[in-house]
């Protein structure tokens, strides 16, 4: 899933390595009491990095107020980042004037697009219609390991 949110978040800013570099994508994994934070990255432009952050829980009663004040810093930490990553997305169509207005004779008029990061895309999981005689296999099977279980 943080893949191919990354791989949409590439496309949006045109592949642009100086870009692509610098965002990253966040999990949140939660459950009962529990929070970790995951993040996602593109570190050299072409391979992708998953970091782990820390276990946090809260305890069903709150007797101390250190551990949600730990959840609430990793929540914090998180929106930081996905500010920072919409900041990226939104200067990329900005245009540095000093290059842009740059006439020098040294380029020639020749300018070079930058690289374009290339990733490869993820499989979709085929869709498979059940027939009738896979669906009484089944049955069969269960049918048999429960009788087999009464002995």
């Amino acid at each position: 899933m943080m893949k191919d949110m990354i791989a949409q978040l590439t496309t949006i800013c045109d592949g642009r390595e100086d870009l692509v570099r610098n965002l990253e994508v966040i999990g949140i994994l939660h459950g009962a009491n529990r929070i970790q934070i995951i993040t996602m990255d593109y570190p050299k432009g072409y391979i992708s990095r998953v970091k782990h952050r820390k276990f946090y829980e809260v305890s069903g009663r709150l007797t101390k107020s250190n551990p949600l004040a730990l959840v609430l810093k990793e929540i914090l930490c998180a929106k930081t980042i996905i500010l920072r990553t919409l900041d990226l997305i939104n200067q990329k169509d900005d245009v540095n004037l000093e290059n842009f207005l740059d006439d020098s004779d040294e380029q020639d008029g020749y300018h070079t697009p930058p690289p374009k990061v290339n990733t490869t895309h993820t499989f979709e999981t085929p869709k498979t219609v059940k027939t009738k005689d896979v669906i009484n296999k089944k049955k069969k099977r269960c049918y048999y390991v429960l009788n087999m279980s009464s002995y």
